[in-house]
């Protein structure tokens, strides 16, 4: 099954906001989180969403949830890019970022890339692992 992070912030200036363990194939997340443009906004949508998964909240639980030290494995990194004021999508095993709607429209993976190259993920605490 697949997982998901969420993050706000520059390509090299990242903040976790969650993650969830099973779900986060572009067709699960919601629309209204993909073509947000405003950060505020976003934030409190994937919040709701991930609640929703019962997923990680960051402010909340504090707990990354993978045994990896950083998102680059994780399936599918969903941010929300300040420069570009877009939510962008990171694919685990690429070095780019693309426009999840343009996915959705049927683009494929190249006609969709918006950045060439990979965003820098933080570290996570691995002290912190979730147990579930």
């Amino acid at each position: 099954m697949a997982n998901a992070d969420f993050y706000y912030g520059t390509q090299d200036r990242l903040t976790w906001i969650g993650s969830i363990q099973n779900g986060g194939h572009i067709d699960e997340v919601p629309t209204k989180i993909l073509i947000q443009q405003n950060k505020m906004i976003y934030e409190e949508l994937v919040v709701s969403y991930i609640k929703k998964c019962k997923g990680v909240v960051s402010s909340e639980d504090d707990l990354w949830p993978h045994l990896h030290v950083n998102s680059e494995l994780t399936d599918y990194v969903y941010i929300f890019e300040t420069n570009y004021q877009q939510v962008l999508l990171f694919l685990s095993g690429t070095d780019f970022l693309v426009d999840p709607i343009r996915l959705l429209q049927g683009y494929s993976l190249t006609e969709s890339v918006v950045v060439f190259e990979k965003p820098m993920f933080p570290l996570m605490n691995l002290f912190l692992i979730s147990s579930s």
